[in-house]
């Protein structure tokens, strides 16, 4: 299973998804509850550490800088 940027374990409701599972993947750039039952973790860059812009819900286009 691959994960990006969620934390799904978390919510003790769905541990059983994950039950029997080969392997776990989770891209992240927090600390989790689903990165401590990871088999590999990779770094992943939050919005702080990244240049360009954004879309915000309301459709305005935001740039970041970093």
């Amino acid at each position: 299973m691959l994960i990006f940027g969620e934390d799904p374990l978390n919510v003790k409701e769905n541990e059983k998804y994950f039950n029997g599972l080969e392997f776990l993947l989770v891209c992240d750039a927090y600390h989790t509850d689903t990165t401590d039952e990871a088999d590999v973790v990779l770094p992943a860059a939050n919005h702080i550490e990244q240049s360009g812009t954004y879309t915000r819900c309301d459709n305005k286009v935001q740039r970041a800088v970093s």
